[in-house]
C-alpha cells in the first residue's frame, strides 16, 4: 500500500497538461467525440485555469452569436485590408508572407472571409 506522502509526492511530480484552444474551442462545440470529451471533462475537474478558459470562450460565443455584421463592420475590415496592402507596399520590418510564401493580405482575407459571410 502506497503511503499518503508518496502519493502527494507523485502527484506533485506529474505535469499538467492544459487544454488546447483547439480542443475548449471542440469542447464547446460540441464536436469532441466521446474519449476526448470524457478526458476534457476529467481535466476541467481538477484545472481552474482551462475552466476559467472555457468559460471565456462560452462567453465570447454568446457575445458574437448574437452579433450581425453592419456595413461598419465591413467598412472596418475594407479599411484594414487596404492599410495592409499598402504596408506591405511599403518598406516594413514585418514578414509580409509565412513561410510557405503565402502573403499576409491573403491570409488575413482568408481569415475574415467567413466572419464577414456570416
Amino acid at each position: 500500500m502506497m503511503e499518503t506522502d508518496d502519493l502527494e509526492n507523485k502527484l506533485r511530480r506529474l505535469k499538467l497538461v492544459h487544454l488546447t484552444e483547439s480542443e475548449l474551442t471542440a469542447y464547446c462545440d460540441e464536436r469532441l467525440a466521446p474519449a476526448a470529451r470524457a478526458r476534457a471533462e476529467a481535466h476541467l475537474k481538477q484545472c481552474f485555469i482551462c475552466k476559467e478558459l472555457l468559460l471565456l470562450r462560452r462567453e465570447e460565443q454568446d457575445a458574437l452569436s448574437g452579433h450581425e455584421m453592419t456595413t461598419e463592420d465591413v467598412a472596418l475590415i475594407e479599411r484594414l485590408m487596404a492599410e495592409s496592402a499598402a504596408e506591405r507596399r511599403a518598406p516594413t520590418a514585418w514578414p509580409v508572407a509565412n513561410a510557405e510564401g503565402v502573403p499576409v493580405q491573403e491570409r488575413l482575407t482568408e481569415y475574415l472571409r467567413p466572419m464577414v459571410a456570416s
